[in-house]
């Protein structure tokens, strides 16, 4: 059971979906962070990924209104094509330089986007 404040914040419960939209977003930073490890990515790639997680999983947890799951939906179904294009990628390449590695890193990325995506839907649906 949700309750907010006059000022809309969350007061009690958890909202449908938020261990699935949390669990999502906690793959969105691992997966910038491995990228940067890996040398696929810059630090401020790792770094982006980190504090767009961080605001959306605090913004979520502190409000009770449609707007955070309405955004995340809105970067997860981002986050999910980019994902999905990447994993792709992979499958068709014929680079030599590819791994399995890199592989396994974009199916954990759409395993991520797919949670946030998940969790961002169920939590817009009512109790």
């Amino acid at each position: 059971m949700t309750s907010a404040t006059a000022s809309g914040f969350n007061v009690t419960g958890r909202r449908n979906g938020a261990p699935l939209f949390y669990a999502g977003w906690a793959g969105f930073a691992l997966f910038g962070t491995v990228a940067w490890l890996e040398g696929h990515a810059t630090v401020g790639y790792a770094a982006v990924h980190i504090c767009v997680a961080a605001a959306l999983g605090t913004w979520y947890a502190m409000t009770a209104g449609k707007a955070a799951p309405v955004v995340g939906l809105i970067l997860g179904l981002l986050f999910l094509a980019q994902m999905v294009l990447f994993f792709v990628s992979d499958l068709t390449t014929t680079d030599d330089h590819h791994s399995l590695t890199t592989t396994l890193e974009d199916a954990f990325g759409l395993l991520a986007a797919l949670s946030i995506v998940a969790g961002s839907v169920l939590g817009l649906r009512r109790r």
